[in-house]
């Protein structure tokens, strides 16, 4: 509640607040736990900082989440996907009540969670898949 009210304080797409939610958002991503359990808790939280965040700066997350993405250690990768998928979650759930939908370029993110679909690993390629189902 905190940080919605911090990321809200200023209505203005350039404040120094909302620009904080997003970069916190950003280093969670970057220090994502190992554990399943952990990335689960982590992943569903920064989907919540994201929804917090203006329409441009959204956007600019979904850019990241897509680098990420293509990140050499498949635990980043492995990462970036429970994000996107807990950002389809978040953004198509009619039980979140908040009434705002996200402003994500789902092209770009639908995009890079395709390419993860072709990844050596096996276990990133079933997460692509499963992140495309809920999308």
């Amino acid at each position: 509640a905190f940080l919605k009210t911090f990321a809200a304080a200023s209505n203005d797409e350039d404040s120094v607040a909302s620009k904080s939610v997003g970069a916190l958002a950003r280093h969670c991503c970057i220090k994502a736990p190992e554990s399943a359990e952990d990335r689960e808790h982590a992943s569903t939280s920064v989907a919540k900082l994201v929804t917090f965040l203006p329409a441009d700066q959204a956007s600019d997350f979904t850019l990241f989440l897509t680098k990420m993405c293509r990140h050499p250690q498949a635990n980043q990768r492995t990462f970036a996907l429970e994000v996107a998928q807990s950002l389809a979650e978040e953004s198509f759930s009619s039980s979140s009540g908040q009434g705002r939908e996200l402003k994500l370029d789902w092209a770009i993110l639908v995009g890079g969670i395709l390419e993860r679909a072709l990844d050596k690993v096996s276990s990133i390629r079933v997460k692509a898949v499963n992140c495309l189902a809920s999308v």
